[in-house]
């Protein structure tokens, strides 16, 4: 695993948490519930639903003009809701590049998992991996901008026949 800024934000916080003992770790990620604000109504669709939450969770997330990512979310719980924030101030305004090297045991530090039911660790996994794959998705600018470095592009039809030069002329009298 590659050590990265973000990496290091997160051992740092779990270096904080574990501070923090049994009850009051639950008490902590309850608290952040009250901190998140909340996702706009029209925001909160199936796509966006994380899947495997004991409780309905919603992230959206894209790139800014930076490349450094930008999350918002909300829950019905606020456990889920709390965690979900304590694991999202560890990506949001980072770099997408690397936000989108993480995997789950990149957060492992924090020191959260090991706090939830087996069923909200699923959910953990699943808030982990879309935060990640919103990281990794490419932009309309940077699919653009890669067709256009792409010769294959530039020399090949849709059908994979090159080309046809034309004389504009042709066919004049």
């Amino acid at each position: 695993m590659v050590m990265n800024k973000v990496i290091e934000k997160i051992k740092a916080k779990g270096e904080s948490l574990c501070l923090l003992e049994g009850m009051e770790r639950l008490e902590y990620l309850l608290e952040q519930s009250k901190n998140s604000r909340p996702m706009a109504q029209e925001h909160k669709t199936e796509q966006n639903k994380i899947r495997g939450c004991v409780s309905n969770l919603w992230l959206t997330g894209h790139k800014d003009t930076n490349n450094k990512m930008v999350y918002y979310h909300d829950a019905e719980s606020h456990m889920t809701k709390g965690t979900a924030k304590v694991i999202l101030d560890m990506v949001h305004g980072e770099d997408a590049q690397e936000v989108g090297d993480l995997d789950l045991d990149s957060f492992k530090p924090l020191g959260i998992k090991e706090l939830l039911t087996m069923q909200r660790q699923v959910g953990f996994a699943s808030l982990i991996e879309r935060i990640v794959k919103l990281a990794q998705t490419k932009t309309y600018e940077e699919k653009l901008k890669e067709q256009q470095q792409d010769p294959k592009h530039n020399q090949w039809g849709i059908h994979g026949e090159p080309y046809k030069s034309f004389n504009v002329d042709e066919g004049k009298e």
